[in-house]
């Protein structure tokens, strides 16, 4: 099963960053849920999250998330507000004193990181008067009865990173994206889970950012790439696994975006992106255009780009 909680800014008609408890007043996951028959939608700090039925297929995922998206959209709107898919916003001064509590701090759980094999925290001198906001598009996957050995989700992670994790940092490399990872998504970033009542254990992969869930196409070449690497992992990691300098690499590129064009060049997965593929996929990503209505996969991208 794939799923998703990615977190989303609501901003004003000047583009300025409005805090969700605008227009979702309630927060968490209990007085705060709202259900929908496509997932969930919560407020969480000053974004709001959604929290998608998981779904082994890409399509039937990304619909569930355009459909909760809509409703987001919708409740936004009546309050003057729209959506905006970014990782990192600036929060003015009016706003930060109008905050309620529960949006004054960072409130992430502890997550891990494959390369340091320690537990990381968002960590800042005053939350309270801090600036910026963050917010995370992360993935996950479920991997059956047992949990996944911790270090065979290392390695997953790590393959997640050059094979995912660096594309996704070439296609949205931006002056948020590598602020919000001085604090939070880092590269290695993910934490264990266990999912639902049946108690299927997974793994999240916190390192992505919110845009991929703006359009389609992004999407389905993010989650393909997902989920064929989770299914391939042994197959990958022996060739990589004691590559000299790789890892270093690998971390500079997701956390300040150096180097991602020759990592691109050397390790890639032809079958799924290209560095051409990825190159002709950043430029369309640039052109003006609004949130995707319909799904439109990398297949069919790929096909009428002629690629």
């Amino acid at each position: 099963m794939l799923g998703a909680d990615p977190e989303i800014f609501l901003v004003d008609s000047h583009g300025t960053m409005k805090s969700a408890h605008r227009a979702f007043p309630k927060v968490g996951k209990h007085e705060g849920l709202i259900q929908r028959p496509t997932g969930k939608i919560s407020r969480d700090g000053v974004t709001v999250e959604i929290n998608p039925r998981p779904d082994p297929c890409r399509e039937t995922l990304f619909d569930s998330c355009a459909e909760l998206l809509a409703f987001v959209r919708l409740r936004a709107a009546s309050r003057g507000y729209r959506l905006a898919f970014q990782p990192t916003m600036p929060l003015t001064k009016r706003e930060l004193a109008l905050l309620p509590p529960d949006a004054q701090y960072f409130g992430c759980e502890a997550s891990l990181n494959a390369y340091t094999e320690a537990e990381t925290q968002i960590h800042l001198d005053d939350p309270a008067t801090h600036p910026y906001r963050y917010a995370g598009g992360h993935m996950h996957i479920s991997c059956g009865n047992n949990p996944v050995p911790a270090e065979q989700a290392r390695a997953c992670v790590k393959l997640w990173d050059l094979y995912l994790g660096v594309p996704l940092t070439f296609l949205f490399k931006s002056k948020e994206t590598f602020l919000r990872r001085r604090y939070y998504g880092q590269a290695g970033d993910y934490r264990p889970q266990k999912y639902g009542i049946q108690g299927d254990y997974g793994l999240e992969y916190r390192v992505p950012g919110p845009e991929l869930f703006k359009h389609s196409v992004p999407f389905s070449l993010a989650f393909g790439l997902f989920r064929h690497i989770y299914s391939n992992r042994a197959h990958l990691w022996g060739p990589v696994a004691d590559e000299r300098g790789l890892w270093e690499d690998v971390q500079g590129t997701i956390n300040t975006g150096t180097n991602a064009t020759q990592l691109l060049r050397l390790y890639h997965l032809p079958e799924w992106a290209t560095p051409q593929t990825l190159a002709k996929l950043a430029e369309w990503l640039k052109r003006p255009r609004g949130e995707s209505v319909g799904y439109n996969g990398i297949s069919s991208w790929r096909r009428r780009n002629h690629i």
